[in-house]
């Protein structure tokens, strides 16, 4: 499940050279021919994953993606069924096509209850079709899929409230307490005027 290769070129986008696709064409792209390429991605706190665009595809262009609160390959050989189950949410897209935004919110996944819309993630697994990422059974045309991905749009999630980042709200007799002290200052200043 690694690379023996893996480029990012201003023209093509990122260009996946696997050690199973040696002999194979494209031997060059993010593709499921001997193998499921993916492309893992961290980033330092949670996103959405809004859109992504392809800059080449051959034959065809279904994705599979998946969110992850961590890395799914940490410390183990999981197999795809495995990573995919380990997700906080998966989905597969048919005909991301190439040159325009792919745009998830407006498209339906295979399978229509699974779909990545608001699901927020640290990890994020993009890559060729993948049968594991979609719970159902091929239906679709399988293992012709090649893509380059020319770039990917997301959103940091809204961070949940935690005591690190939480903020007290004062209590009715709080505020009356410092109504009070204000109030007691200005009769202070007031008798110091008046003398």
């Amino acid at each position: 499940m690694s690379a023996r290769k893996l480029t990012l070129s201003a023209s093509n986008g990122v260009q996946v050279y696997s050690h199973a696709d040696t002999n194979v064409s494209p031997d060059h792209a993010v593709d499921n021919n001997n193998g499921f390429d993916f492309i893992l991605l961290e980033f330092p706190n949670p996103v959405e994953l809004l859109s992504l665009t392809n800059s080449w595809f051959k034959t065809d262009s279904d994705v599979s993606v998946g969110a992850f609160n961590s890395n799914p390959f940490a410390n183990t050989s999981p197999t795809w069924q495995q990573v995919a189950n380990s997700a906080i949410q998966t989905a597969s897209y048919t005909n991301t096509i190439s040159g325009s935004p792919y745009i998830f919110a407006n498209k339906t996944s295979i399978v229509s209850s699974e779909n990545i819309v608001g699901v927020s993630g640290k990890f994020w697994l993009i890559g060729a079709y993948n049968a594991a990422f979609n719970g159902a059974g091929c239906t679709i045309t399988c293992f012709n899929d090649a893509m380059k991905f020319g770039s990917i749009t997301t959103k940091l999630a809204a961070l949940p409230t935690s005591p690190d980042n939480a903020q007290d709200v004062p209590l009715p007799g709080t505020i009356s307490l410092f109504a009070a002290g204000i109030f007691g200052l200005m009769y202070r200043n007031r008798r110091r005027t008046q003398r």
